[in-house]
Protein backbone atom coordinates (compact mmCIF):
# COMPACT_ATOMS: atom_id res chain seq x y z
CA UNK A 1 0.00 0.00 0.00
CA UNK A 2 1.28 3.67 -0.38
CA UNK A 3 1.10 6.13 2.16
CA UNK A 4 -2.18 7.64 0.94
CA UNK A 5 -3.59 4.32 1.48
CA UNK A 6 -3.94 3.01 -2.61
CA UNK A 7 -3.26 -0.19 -3.59
CA UNK A 8 -1.02 -0.34 -5.99
CA UNK A 9 -1.65 -2.81 -9.15
CA UNK A 10 0.62 -4.34 -11.67
CA UNK A 11 -1.00 -5.38 -15.22
CA UNK A 12 -0.17 -8.33 -16.28
CA UNK A 13 -0.46 -6.92 -20.07
CA UNK A 14 2.58 -6.99 -20.76
CA UNK A 15 3.69 -7.43 -25.08
CA UNK A 16 6.43 -9.12 -25.78
CA UNK A 17 8.54 -9.82 -28.94
CA UNK A 18 8.87 -13.67 -29.51
CA UNK A 19 10.57 -13.85 -33.15
CA UNK A 20 11.56 -11.45 -35.93
CA UNK A 21 13.61 -11.16 -38.74
CA UNK A 22 14.72 -8.04 -41.22
CA UNK A 23 16.63 -9.06 -44.30
CA UNK A 24 16.50 -10.15 -48.17
CA UNK A 25 14.60 -12.63 -49.66
CA UNK A 26 16.13 -14.24 -52.53
CA UNK A 27 14.15 -14.09 -55.91
CA UNK A 28 13.12 -17.24 -58.06
CA UNK A 29 9.86 -18.63 -56.21
CA UNK A 30 11.94 -19.15 -53.20
CA UNK A 31 10.52 -19.18 -49.51
CA UNK A 32 12.33 -18.24 -46.32
CA UNK A 33 11.31 -19.60 -42.87
CA UNK A 34 11.30 -16.06 -41.13
CA UNK A 35 10.15 -17.06 -37.67
CA UNK A 36 9.49 -20.23 -35.28
CA UNK A 37 8.67 -18.81 -31.96
CA UNK A 38 6.89 -20.42 -29.53
CA UNK A 39 3.78 -19.06 -28.35
CA UNK A 40 2.46 -21.32 -26.19
CA UNK A 41 2.02 -19.35 -23.28
CA UNK A 42 0.81 -16.24 -24.84
CA UNK A 43 -3.20 -16.20 -25.71
CA UNK A 44 -2.92 -13.65 -28.49
CA UNK A 45 0.09 -13.08 -30.83
CA UNK A 46 0.34 -9.88 -33.43
CA UNK A 47 2.21 -10.70 -36.62
CA UNK A 48 3.45 -7.37 -38.02
CA UNK A 49 4.89 -7.60 -41.62
CA UNK A 50 6.53 -4.81 -43.55
CA UNK A 51 8.05 -4.29 -47.19
CA UNK A 52 10.25 -1.42 -47.92
CA UNK A 53 11.64 -2.38 -51.17
CA UNK A 54 10.76 -1.68 -54.49
CA UNK A 55 7.36 0.29 -53.72
CA UNK A 56 7.07 1.30 -56.82
CA UNK A 57 8.16 -1.16 -59.13
CA UNK A 58 5.76 -4.05 -57.36
CA UNK A 59 8.14 -6.53 -56.14
CA UNK A 60 6.63 -6.10 -52.39
CA UNK A 61 3.33 -7.16 -54.00
CA UNK A 62 4.90 -9.88 -55.39
CA UNK A 63 5.80 -11.79 -51.79
CA UNK A 64 3.54 -13.71 -49.49
CA UNK A 65 3.01 -14.19 -46.34
CA UNK A 66 2.15 -17.97 -44.57
CA UNK A 67 1.68 -18.12 -41.13
CA UNK A 68 1.21 -21.52 -39.34
CA UNK A 69 0.10 -22.71 -35.99
CA UNK A 70 1.76 -25.70 -34.92
CA UNK A 71 0.79 -28.29 -32.51
CA UNK A 72 3.07 -31.43 -31.60
CA UNK A 73 3.98 -32.68 -34.74
CA UNK A 74 1.41 -30.90 -37.15
CA UNK A 75 0.85 -27.71 -39.04
CA UNK A 76 -1.73 -25.66 -39.88
CA UNK A 77 -2.17 -22.61 -41.92
CA UNK A 78 -3.90 -19.79 -40.03
CA UNK A 79 -3.54 -17.13 -42.73
CA UNK A 80 -1.76 -16.35 -46.28
CA UNK A 81 -2.03 -12.96 -47.31
CA UNK A 82 0.56 -10.88 -49.95
CA UNK A 83 2.30 -8.41 -48.51
CA UNK A 84 0.99 -6.18 -51.50
CA UNK A 85 1.89 -2.23 -52.12
CA UNK A 86 0.32 -1.31 -48.14
CA UNK A 87 3.99 -1.76 -47.05
CA UNK A 88 3.03 -2.92 -43.23
CA UNK A 89 0.07 -5.06 -42.29
CA UNK A 90 -0.75 -6.26 -38.56
CA UNK A 91 -2.50 -9.39 -38.16
CA UNK A 92 -3.84 -10.54 -34.61
CA UNK A 93 -4.41 -14.53 -33.88
CA UNK A 94 -5.92 -15.74 -30.80
CA UNK A 95 -4.78 -19.20 -28.65
CA UNK A 96 -2.81 -20.76 -31.00
CA UNK A 97 -0.76 -23.75 -30.20
CA UNK A 98 2.62 -24.50 -29.03
CA UNK A 99 4.43 -22.56 -31.47
CA UNK A 100 4.24 -20.10 -35.01
CA UNK A 101 5.77 -20.49 -37.92
CA UNK A 102 6.19 -17.34 -40.36
CA UNK A 103 7.03 -18.10 -43.90
CA UNK A 104 7.86 -15.35 -46.84
CA UNK A 105 7.41 -16.58 -50.61
CA UNK A 106 8.88 -14.05 -53.31
CA UNK A 107 7.53 -14.98 -56.76
CA UNK A 108 9.85 -11.96 -58.00
CA UNK A 109 12.60 -13.13 -59.97
CA UNK A 110 14.99 -10.88 -58.28
CA UNK A 111 15.83 -10.04 -53.95
CA UNK A 112 13.10 -8.17 -52.27
CA UNK A 113 15.05 -6.07 -49.88
CA UNK A 114 14.41 -4.34 -46.69
CA UNK A 115 11.62 -7.71 -45.52
CA UNK A 116 10.81 -7.50 -41.88
CA UNK A 117 8.71 -9.79 -39.96
CA UNK A 118 7.55 -9.52 -35.77
CA UNK A 119 5.84 -11.64 -33.78
CA UNK A 120 4.55 -10.44 -29.99
CA UNK A 121 2.82 -12.10 -27.82
CA UNK A 122 0.32 -10.79 -25.02
CA UNK A 123 -0.64 -13.13 -22.27
CA UNK A 124 -4.01 -11.71 -21.66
Amino acid sequence: MHEQGTVEVTSGDVTTLAGSFAGVLEGGQTTTEAVDADVSHYKTVRVMTTCFSGGTDGSCGNVSVSVYSIVGNESYLLDEYQMGLVFAQTRTYDVLGDLIAVRLRNDNAQQVTNVGVAVYGRAN
